[in-house]
């Protein structure tokens, strides 16, 4: 088992917070559609109703989505209009 610092505990426990909400409304909404929205399939798109989507960059490098840059290995969460990115915790093979 890995060991954490206690920076990245942090880090962890602070991203976890932030997907809490999107978990929570996931739960109560049937998955509406998913596709890719880059030819290598890294950039991932799941919606949920019609007011919870995220956006997921599995890339190492950063890629232009819907007009604005997201960083690697972070996911865009919009729900209901509010909008915040989070750290994707590990790279596809980690």
């Amino acid at each position: 088992m890995r060991k954490f610092g206690k920076k990245k505990k942090q880090d962890l426990i602070a991203n976890s917070k932030k997907w809490q909400d999107f978990q929570k409304y996931a739960l109560q909404e049937e998955m509406t559609d998913f596709r890719y929205l880059t030819k290598d399939r890294l950039v991932q798109e799941t919606r949920f109703g019609d007011k919870l989507s995220v956006i997921v960059n599995f890339a190492n490098s950063t890629k232009m989505i819907k007009h604005q840059k997201l960083a690697p290995l972070t996911a865009k969460i919009n729900n209901n209009g509010k909008s915040v990115v989070v750290s994707v915790s590990q790279k596809i093979g980690d």
